[in-house]
């Protein structure tokens, strides 16, 4: 079982997370070894525990995909429509190949539970947009872009250029979100 003391990592990477997260986030060397630092510094943040580490991935998956179901049953109008969208949504949280990786001392479960989770707040800030609102969403963002490599380049082809169309268009409209948007970009 996953939670056993001693778990073994399956993969080479697991090994070269728990390396860095030893270094801990004041030396130099955690912030540009290799691999991205939100996942090391996740697993520092639990005192390098396995357990407690599993255990906060499978508390982060569930939340993600529960704020995708939250602000479906408050946006959405149909019953309909939000009875397809949950029944969907729930399919996908449960689903082995993503649930499974809240399993594992890897990256890609954060990656998985901070994608989703960024969904939900952009969703969110797009029923009705706010300065709070897009911050969040932007918090949100940079917690998936530093919890893997893969999901910076993600993130500046697509995530970058959309905020800055986006705040530019929103200057006149709402200044402060759109300033906001626009510093997210940057």
């Amino acid at each position: 079982s996953g939670f056993a003391a001693g778990y073994p990592p399956f993969f080479p990477d697991s090994s070269s997370f728990a390396a860095v997260a030893r270094r801990g986030p004041f030396t130099g060397r955690f912030w540009f070894d290799e691999g991205p630092v939100g996942f090391p510094l996740l697993f520092w943040a639990v005192g390098r525990s396995v357990r407690y580490l599993l255990l906060v991935q499978i508390v982060l998956h569930v939340a993600a995909f529960g704020a995708v179901v939250a602000v479906a049953l408050r946006t959405l109008r149909s019953r309909l429509a939000q009875v397809v969208v949950v029944a969907f949504t729930v399919a996908i949280a449960v689903q082995p190949r993503f649930a499974l990786w809240t399993t594992h001392v890897l990256s890609e479960s954060l990656a998985i539970s901070t994608g989703v989770a960024a969904i939900a707040a952009w969703w969110w800030f797009a029923t009705t947009p706010t300065r709070r609102r897009a911050v969040a969403a932007l918090a949100v963002s940079l917690a998936f872009v530093l919890g893997r490599d893969s999901n910076a380049i993600v993130f500046a082809v697509s995530g970058i250029p959309v905020l800055a169309v986006a705040g530019w268009r929103w200057r006149r409209t709402d200044p402060a979100v759109g300033r906001t948007l626009l510093a997210g970009a940057l």
